[in-house]
């Protein structure tokens, strides 16, 4: 028999119901377990692998097989990810009784499942295209209905005032809503390429996975072609036509069971989080609504503190982080902003609005998933820092191989206040170019500069930042200095100290002590691996301010009223069948918008109350909701669709405007004249109109 003979095991072994945030590695004796993390030693007592004990965190797509081979010592753990494996390979090594685990990454595809998942990805953005192309005319109707009840055609010489602001309101909706539809769509698409694993886990879920593929090689691929075929053979001139339908019939019957798949889930989760949340006893379905509502108002109307600081740490264990109430770096970095609607509802709203004693923290999506990026020197570029979010979260390196660099630093910020300087020329040149009306570039100039000072915030938080982080940097490099033995400059230089003669290296005698300042430290010296020293650039927000159950009700009367039910009048007076379309949309939106997964989340600040009858199956409803929390309802994309859908409703106004305002009457000099009673009689076998007839 091969020794190596491997046998698999699933990675539902694990405890995967643990709401963990990092890969553990669990010591076989609990009486080490606070040794481990100092020490970066390799091996077990019981002979066991390590990774056998690694945790799946449910950001990951799917769970990891482990793979056991004869020896009992040696294993592999694999995490699938579409086309790439990432291989986890642990070897025991019995002559010096340590374990060595190799970090391997692999393709695993082919070039026939690549071109079908191209042609399939290709397909769902044709059709994601003419989808967007329908928004951008939804909203050129709405634009056309605005100009006829504001008496700027001849169609209509009064100005009605409430038809005019109920049309404006129901393309503030229909953008927020076509915002979110575009989302779907455009995760549609990478689900697509990526082998509909989303939508595998929706309404094929009790499928098998052959099932599930044939399902869609039948829709998405074998049924449009065979039509092709069939049109070929029947010679239609419009066999193209046919198919094109066709295939698009099938990809938006997909993308509607997708959208309600979305959509259940979403509603499903926030319904099962606030159900779960313990802070009443209440819970029939009418109570959970009712709470799910409430979070959503309290949330969006509440009073924000807003703090930025610096937290340093290394990357051997999160215990070496430094405490934040005694840190010098966290006292000189840190800074506190309350925004304008923070203080209104602290001094002129006290009615309706009651000061917390303590302020409530506040979670991201990105603190639930514990989403902390590395920014080191290899995944700098220059225009990364610029198209973040502003309110990312991510660990700089200061120190080490991975260090940033000053010209680093300097060259984000030159970018970011480049970047925001040209936006607003670009946009504003385009509106010259249009020949737009002096009055709606002034206008648009200052919209523009109102979003571009939120963006200079940004850049000056970031020039802050580069100061906070070369300060500390050069502080660092002044301890060093100053803990480094008398007589020697720098330890890194000095030649290496020789190993006697037949005798072991455990702990890479060969190199120099540094001077250790922590027993992790002093541990990873001798272990010779000097680790990367890190500051956690943190955005933290706290809750200051909390409004009142009439508040919220109060405004969520004027929501409905003002964003659904005047709009919604409006239309079915001027214009039924959109009023139809604004009917469905409206409702879809206003589901999502108020039973808001994303809220209930960030208002709980984890997944743990997330239904499953098995670790298992927790474990996979926690998955699939991060995935779609992630890709969709969290999704970044949001703000470019409605700023691509708001511009271009501004612009269709613009242009109509300046076209209605402009003057109609013939300026030329050339005069026609014009002959009564003319006609061009056909002649037979002469010359024929220019016109030709295509053959196949």
């Amino acid at each position: 028999e091969d020794p190596e003979a491997p046998t698999t095991e699933s990675g539902q072994d694990t405890a995967a119901g643990d709401n963990t945030d990092e890969f553990v590695m669990h010591p076989e004796n609990p009486s080490q377990a606070e040794d481990l993390p100092d020490v970066p030693s390799f091996g077990n007592a019981n002979n066991e692998p390590m990774i056998a004990g690694l945790e799946d965190h449910f950001t990951l797509p799917t769970k990891s097989n482990l793979v056991r081979f004869r020896q009992k010592q040696n294993a592999a753990r694999v995490y699938d990810e579409g086309r790439f494996q990432t291989v986890l390979e642990e070897t025991y090594d019995p002559t010096s009784g340590t374990s060595k685990v190799a970090v391997k990454r692999m393709v695993d595809g082919t070039y026939g499942t690549t071109i079908l998942r191209i042609s399939y990805s290709i397909v769902c953005a044709l059709w994601t295209g003419f989808f967007f192309t329908f928004c951008l005319q939804v909203l050129l109707f709405l634009v056309l209905d605005l100009a006829v009840e504001s008496g700027a055609t001849e169609l209509n010489a009064s100005v009605n005032v409430g038809n005019i602001i109920g049309v404006v309101l129901a393309m503030i909706t229909m953008v927020h809503a076509f915002t979110e539809a575009l989302v779907i769509a455009g995760h549609y698409i990478a689900d697509t390429w990526s082998g509909h694993f989303l939508a595998k886990q929706f309404v094929f879920k009790k499928l098998s996975e052959t099932a599930v593929d044939w399902v869609f090689f039948f829709f998405f691929l074998l049924c449009p072609l065979l039509v092709m075929c069939a049109t070929l053979f029947m010679k239609l001139d419009n066999w193209w036509e046919v198919t094109a339908i066709t295939w698009f019939t099938f990809v938006l019957a997909f993308y509607i069971l997708f959208c309600l798949n979305v959509v259940y889930y979403e509603v499903r989760a926030a319904y099962e989080l606030c159900q779960n949340r313990g802070d009443t006893d209440q819970s029939s379905w009418k109570d959970v609504v009712k709470r799910c509502i409430l979070l959503r108002q309290v949330h969006n109307y509440c009073g924000i503190k807003k703090a930025s600081y610096l937290a340093k740490s290394i990357f051997s264990t999160t215990e070496d982080t430094e405490d934040i109430k005694t840190s010098q770096v966290y006292e000189e970095s840190r800074q506190e902003t309350f925004s304008l609607w923070t203080r209104l509802t602290k001094t002129y709203m006290s009615s309706f609005f009651k000061e917390l004693d303590r302020p409530k923290r506040l979670y991201s999506i990105e603190d639930v998933q514990d989403y902390r990026p590395f920014f080191t020197k290899n995944t700098w570029s220059l225009e990364r820092v610029f198209c973040r979010p502003a309110n990312s979260r991510y660990i700089a390196i200061i120190d080490g191989p991975g260090a940033l660099t000053r010209a680093q630093f300097r060259s984000s910020f030159v970018c970011s206040l480049i970047g925001t300087i040209l936006i607003v020329l670009c946009f504003i040149s385009l509106l010259v170019w249009f020949d737009i009306s002096g009055v709606f570039v002034l206008l648009a100039f200052i919209v523009v500069m109102l979003a571009a000072g939120y963006t200079l915030r940004t850049t000056c938080l970031l020039a802050k930042l580069h100061k906070d982080l070369i300060g500390v940097r050069t502080t660092f490099k002044k301890k060093a200095v100053a803990n480094q033995p008398e007589g020697v400059e720098n330890s890194r230089d000095q030649p290496e100290t020789p190993i006697p003669d037949g005798g072991e290296n455990p702990h890479n005698q060969s190199r120099p002590p540094l001077p250790p300042s922590s027993p992790s430290l002093r541990a990873w010296a001798d272990s010779g691996k000097k680790p990367s020293e890190a500051l956690y650039i943190v955005q933290e927000y706290k809750r200051v301010t909390e409004p009142q159950d009439k508040f919220c009700y109060a405004m969520l009367f004027l929501e409905i009223v003002f964003f659904f039910i005047w709009p919604a009048i409006t239309l079915f007076m001027v214009s039924w069948n959109i009023a139809i379309l604004f009917l469905i949309v409206a409702v879809v939106s206003g589901i999502r918008h108020y039973i808001n997964v994303k809220v209930v989340i960030e208002e709980t600040g984890n997944l743990n109350n997330i239904n499953g009858d098995t670790a298992e199956n927790k474990w996979e409803n926690k998955s699939r909701l991060n995935t779609i929390v992630d890709a969709i309802s969290n999704s970044r994309t949001k703000l470019l669709w409605m700023s691509i859908l708001g511009v271009g409703g501004f612009a269709f106004l613009a242009i109509f405007l300046g076209a209605v305002g402009s003057s109609t009457e013939n300026t030329g000099n050339e005069f026609l004249t014009f002959l009564p009673d003319f006609s061009y009689p056909p002649q037979s076998d002469d010359m024929r109109y220019a016109t030709c007839t295509l053959t196949n």
